[in-house]
């Protein structure tokens, strides 16, 4: 089997130490959470602030990466548990600030020590409700 090599870019700090204590989606909860991103990634976060609301893609250290399938019988991929082989979660929040190499965001689900693997604006035209729109952001650059 094949394996891929993560960066981790960062670190989550949340008020949520283990599982059971986070919401099951980001949604349902207004408490702030910190991303520390690496100094080595300073420069990957120049004009992230401009954007209103980010996509916060992270590994969920504590999963059970064992489980294939739901208490109900449905397996992972139908469903949006953390416990899955690949525990790699991606949440949309509100970004508060930015201060240094700290970002101030609501809105996430993560558990605090959780290992950032990416940021990225989140744009209505590609995340939206209805999904994929094609109405391109020409001030990004690819």
């Amino acid at each position: 089997m094949q394996e891929i090599p993560l960066r981790v870019i960062g670190v989550v700090r949340s008020p949520f130490p283990t599982p059971l204590e986070a919401p099951r989606q980001g949604e349902f909860t207004d408490k702030e959470s910190r991303l520390e991103i690496h100094p080595e990634y300073a420069a990957a976060l120049d004009g992230l602030e401009r954007h209103a609301r980010i996509l916060v893609v992270y590994w969920a250290h504590g999963a059970d990466r064992s489980r294939l399938a739901s208490a109900m019988g449905e397996g992972v991929f139908a469903g949006r548990s953390p416990h899955r082989p690949n525990p790699i979660l991606i949440t949309e929040v509100a970004l508060g600030a930015r201060e240094g190499m700290t970002l101030r965001v609501t809105g996430l689900d993560a558990v605090d020590g959780s290992p950032l693997l990416d940021l990225k604006p989140a744009l209505a035209e590609w995340e939206g409700p209805g999904g994929f729109i094609g109405n391109w952001d020409a001030s990004l650059r690819f």
